[in-house]
């Protein structure tokens, strides 16, 4: 999309042969006749945007450098015919209207100021005229300039309907002390935004249409200063735009890292501090828990006192109790003990005590025996049958009944058994 301001419309009330507002759109032609005032709204132009009478060159796109036209021929009609050595004019004095309107881009509600000078020649006989330079934050028509007799607006009534204006942007209709001021304005990025030096060199020439022998002739005359164009200031410049834009590079860079810094530190400081909210919310949770804790052992505690008041109760009476069966015991053993059968019962309980111990010593006798003989028994099938394994006549009937019944108590005795005769049971 475009962002260039638009010229729209042009106001020429009382400027030359012109009393009309002209609808602007598009790429422009201008075409006529000669002497039919082509050149005449190029000067128009000039005037509204340079505004200084000394820097526009007039009519210079129709005659080059031989032009005589001037602001007071424009403004009252000048016939080109004199009388008596006086300059003729159209019109005896009066009020005349330049203006241009400006258009931003928009398509919703677009945005339209309209800058222009009015210009008041009381006589012909006056040079100097009075020049108020006006600014209207909205777009106007031709009869807005006008009255009711159609004669341009007096300069009261036209205060009035300047300053009734209120802009998009909160800027509203007002006079400007001087051209100076009005085109300092103009040219502000709020508004125009063009450089006012530039604007006064490039656009007479450029509206002058002369022909020449070269562009290059055009260009040093037209464009570019008479003097040597000094580019150290614009080296200097351009380095100190490089310098400035390193610079602005490294700080960008540092200002990116400080962010980021500043991101891990904050995150860092949260983490801390979460850290320690959730250890005190950890330690007085804990606090809490414990005290419920020694609340409820506190009355754990105070049933259990309760019970071991009733169980001490209880063993004391116990205690009472077995004291005095102990006692009784005590004095009915003093009896007993006293009479003969207690006498005797002791004597018995001694002597049973006595032959339960002999008895149990007759036991481990007994049982050491029969492993003894065991034993013995063992060894003489043994020693039978290694017998009978050696290569000598030996009576076998001895032995035949030794291993089938085994060894007989006589072995027991200290008699060699070949010594005693052999009885066998049965």
């Amino acid at each position: 999309m475009s962002r260039a301001i638009r010229l729209t419309r042009l106001h020429a009330i009382n400027w030359y042969g012109y009393r009309d507002s002209f609808d602007v759109s598009g790429n422009l032609l201008v075409a006529g006749v000669t002497g039919s005032g082509k050149s005449v709204l190029m000067d128009l132009v000039q005037l509204v945007l340079i505004g200084h009478q000394q820097k526009v060159r007039y009519n210079q796109s129709a005659t080059g450098d031989r032009s005589t036209r001037d602001l007071k021929g424009y403004c009252l009609g000048d016939t080109k015919q004199d009388m008596d050595g006086v300059p003729q004019y159209m019109r005896q004095g009066g009020v005349t209207y330049v203006a241009m309107e400006f258009t931003w881009p928009g398509t919703r509600s677009p945005r339209v100021e309209t800058w222009g000078l009015r210009i008041e020649f009381e006589s012909v006989a006056q040079n100097t005229p009075k020049i108020t330079p006006f600014l209207i934050p909205a777009s106007a028509k031709r009869d807005d300039f006008l009255d009711a007799a159609r004669v341009p607006l007096d300069f009261v009534a036209f205060r009035q309907w300047v300053e009734s204006h209120v802009g998009r942007d909160a800027h509203t209709g007002r006079f400007f002390t001087g051209v100076d001021e009005y085109r300092r304005e103009m040219a502000l990025p709020s508004h125009l935004n063009f450089d006012r030096g530039t604007l006064d060199y490039l656009l007479p020439a450029a509206m002058s249409f002369t022909f020449m022998d070269s562009f290059n002739d055009f260009c040093r005359r037209y464009i570019l200063p008479a003097e040597a164009v000094d580019i150290q200031g614009v080296k200097d410049s351009y380095l100190a735009f490089r310098d400035a834009q390193r610079m602005l590079v490294e700080l960008r860079d540092q200002g990116e890292r400080l962010e980021r810094i500043h991101g891990r530190e904050t995150a860092r400081a949260d983490a801390e501090r979460d850290r320690l909210a959730g250890r005190y919310l950890e330690a007085e949770l804990k606090a809490e828990a414990a005290a419920e804790a020694v609340e409820a052992g506190r009355g754990e505690l105070r049933s259990i006192e309760k019970e071991l008041e009733a169980e001490t109760a209880r063993i004391d009476q116990l205690d009472g109790v077995l004291g005095e069966g102990n006692e009784r015991v005590r004095s009915i053993e003093a009896t007993f003990n006293a009479t003969d059968d207690g006498k005797f019962y002791r004597k018995l309980q001694q002597e049973n005590a006595e032959l339960v111990a002999r008895i149990r010593r007759l036991r481990d006798i007994g049982e050491s025996v029969d492993e003894a003989r065991r034993l013995r028994a063992r060894n003489a099938r043994r020693f039978a049958e290694m017998l009978g394994k050696l290569p000598v006549d030996a009576p076998l009937a001895p032995w035949a009944a030794v291993l089938r019944v085994g060894l007989p108590l006589l072995v027991l005795t200290r008699v060699p058994w070949w010594r005693r005769p052999l009885t066998l049971p049965g």
